[in-house]
């Protein structure tokens, strides 16, 4: 698999800047096209409106305040992304948040999101569109954490890797990024007897395509051990499969997965 078609979403200026540097940086090492995608939610109605009259003005003015807000953000993308890309693009979806987001990354090879902001409630969203990307959408998932400031990621991977299909996908999708590393690291989980072994075949896979792997040992709680050991061999990125478990009512991504997508300090590239 090679990946050449990027989409970045950005939602705000907040994280704009080094979120856009990261991913014009990326998308140069692998010599591809970017997508950066903006989503323009539809303008709900305050409980307080009163009147028909009160309803639309209030719309009007919520949808002018967002229009005015891609066009800011538009300029600031255009000065990050001229010059710097060969081949990128703007583009806007407006409607629901979750249908735009499949609009926008349909086609994509990989997408770049942003971590949410914990405890913010207009951050909340975030969480929902990263979950309902790896689950389902057909490429990985790239969350930047929300204080990254690094414009370059891959230089050092680690592997978190677990003898499931997701983790299977998740190094399979990632190849072109294992192949360009200058490092890579495996660590492999132990809640099963295969597990470890399965590390040491890993790394033998990855032999085979000409990337040379560590194995850095074995995962006993598969969420702390993994930034723990990432930080301590200066990794850049994680590497992981995105692991979803039933429950009654519907699938929801296990502890590990989630507590990466809420507390990494790292880069994740996940798949479903």
């Amino acid at each position: 698999m090679s990946i050449k078609s990027i989409v970045v979403i950005v939602r705000d200026d907040k994280a704009l800047e080094p979120m856009l540097k990261a991913a014009v940086a990326l998308t140069r090492r692998l010599e591809g096209h970017l997508t950066v995608g903006h989503i323009v939610p539809p303008a709900h109605m305050p409980a307080g409106a009163i009147g028909r009259a009160a309803a639309m003005e209030y719309v009007t003015e919520a949808d002018e305040t967002a229009d005015v807000k891609a066009d800011r953000l538009h300029s600031k993308v255009n000065a990050v992304c001229e010059g710097h890309l060969s081949s990128w693009q703007w583009r806007v979806e407006h409607g629901d948040e979750l249908e735009a987001a499949n609009r926008l990354v349909e086609m994509a090879d990989l997408v770049i999101i942003e971590q949410r902001v914990q405890g913010v409630i207009e951050d909340l969203m975030s969480t929902d569109v990263v979950e309902h990307l790896l689950a389902h959408g057909d490429c990985p998932v790239l969350m930047l954490p929300i204080d990254w400031q690094g414009e370059h990621i891959g230089e050092k991977i680690l592997v978190a890797w677990k003898q499931t299909r997701e983790a299977k996908r998740a190094v399979h999708d990632a190849m072109p990024l294992l192949a360009r590393a200058q490092d890579v690291f495996v660590l492999a989980a132990s809640g099963r007897r295969t597990d470890a072994a399965a590390g040491s075949d890993l790394a033998g896979y990855l032999a085979h395509h000409g990337v040379r792997a560590q194995i850095v040992g074995e995962s006993d709680d598969g969420d702390g051990d993994i930034t723990a050991t990432a930080r301590n061999h200066g990794c850049d990125l994680v590497i992981m499969g995105a692991f979803q478990r039933s429950s009654l009512t519907e699938l929801v991504f296990g502890g590990a997965t989630k507590f990466m997508i809420r507390h990494s300090k790292l880069p994740v590239l996940l798949r479903h």
